[in-house]
């Protein structure tokens, strides 16, 4: 058994979220985003993804009902964003990441 997890820092806390999986040796993480709204998934074959945490990011701004920005203005702010494998204790494994695309968001904002 594995640990998958993902850790976001808001407004100076990082804020950690894990769940137990099958140990693999391959997973497809993806990020998405709507305004200042993010959809973290992963899949095991690259076309079922399951949700792992939707995080709303507030030095972004804030998002109205519809999914839209206000103020607009946000897009100017950075977001720094990676990945990393990490082996607790006295253990150890070698971790390859491999390529990484940056696309239109997929996630559609709700109704």
């Amino acid at each position: 058994m594995s640990r998958l997890g993902s850790v976001v820092t808001n407004q100076g806390y990082s804020d950690w979220a894990t769940t137990d999986i099958s140990t693999i040796h391959s997973i497809l993480p993806r990020l998405s985003r709507t305004g200042a709204d993010f959809l973290i998934e992963h899949s095991l074959n690259g076309k079922g993804f399951k949700q792992m945490r939707i995080l709303h990011l507030s030095v972004l701004g804030d998002t109205e009902a519809n999914g839209r920005l206000t103020p607009q203005e946000v897009f100017a702010q950075p977001v720094h964003f990676g990945i990393h494998a990490c082996s607790p204790l006295n253990s150890s494994f070698t971790a390859a990441f491999e390529c990484l695309r940056l696309n239109d968001s997929l996630w559609m904002a709700h109704e």
